[in-house]
């Protein structure tokens, strides 16, 4: 399709890329049972070093997810290659939308909550009015 694989997004973004016996994806709600998920070269050797770059964000979120415990009821979260595309993605849509506070007020920084340091809960509770 054209996509640069998941480990030549990682390197272009300057990460190490998961290593090919790291890129395992499959139903797994215990540590046990994505220890056995085979791996992506194992389906089939054109993997090698180019996993897609779909199944490379959702095997860095596994990978991540087990390297914290694998715990069943640890939720599963975006990696370095993944969080950073969908926020470069939300961002790249702020830029582009002229009524966004991005593109009005570039230099605007939050008044409320941790000032600089202003973060999700600061927002929530600005909007909730807390």
């Amino acid at each position: 399709m054209g996509l640069p694989s998941g480990q030549d997004v990682a390197r272009a973004m300057g990460y190490k890329p998961l290593k090919d016996e790291e890129l395992k994806v499959g139903k797994a709600t215990t540590a046990d049972e994505y220890d056995n998920l085979p791996i992506l070269p194992c389906i089939h050797t054109d993997f090698i070093g180019k996993a897609p770059l779909w199944y490379y964000v959702l095997a860095e979120a596994a990978h991540d997810w087990r390297c914290k415990g694998g715990e069943p009821d640890r939720p599963v979260n975006l990696g370095q290659v993944g969080s950073r595309i969908v926020l470069e993605t939300l961002v790249g849509l702020l830029l582009d939308d002229s009524h966004s506070f991005l593109r009005q007020a570039p230099a605007w920084t939050p008044e409320i909550g941790k000032k600089e340091q202003f973060d999700m809960p600061d927002l929530i509770n600005y909007a909730l009015g807390l």
